[in-house]
């Protein structure tokens, strides 16, 4: 399936949130990426706001990268980082989203440097897994939710249009 990034969103550059969001609804999945340092206040709020004021939660990947930036046991900041995510989501619950943990950079810089024990760090990998699953999972149903979702839109933007000319 094609893949795209996009410029972003919540910048200073009101384009920029137009050209994502209308990328973001002819999507079948969205990946959302934090840092070890996971939500602020702004990004949380975002999140909510994609996820359910938006309605997009199932179609959301959740991926915290930079692993290697922060000290400690993988498995006990794994552990930590969900307890935090689940924590920041409430009332909601953290297992509405497929979640990974990777960090991009070692995966380039093993890549790039031949070695497979940096690359294994990395757990690009399970990433790679796990966006599998997730298609998998939402196979066709995925397919069909953009464009309805886009049908309903249009939709709407008819009936606005013609209470407005009434």
């Amino acid at each position: 399936f094609p893949s795209h990034d996009t410029p972003g969103l919540w910048t200073e550059r009101k384009d920029h949130d137009e050209k994502t969001y209308a990328a973001i609804a002819r999507s079948d999945m969205l990946i959302y990426c934090l840092t070890y340092s996971l939500f602020d206040t702004t990004t949380l709020a975002n999140f909510k706001d994609l996820a359910f004021g938006r309605n997009y939660q199932t179609k959301m990947l959740l991926l915290v990268n930079k692993m290697s930036g922060e000290a400690g046991a993988v498995d006990q900041r794994i552990r930590h980082y969900t307890t935090s995510l689940q924590e920041s989501l409430r009332p909601h619950d953290l297992s509405m989203f497929p979640i990974a943990f990777c960090d991009a950079r070692d995966e380039l810089d093993g890549v790039d440097e031949k070695d497979a024990e940096l690359r294994a760090l990395s757990r690009f990998d399970l990433l790679t897994v796990q966006i599998n699953k997730f298609i998998a999972e939402k196979g066709a149903v995925a397919r069909l939710d953009t464009p309805l979702r886009i049908l309903l839109s249009t939709l709407d933007e008819v009936v606005v249009a013609n209470i407005r000319l009434v």
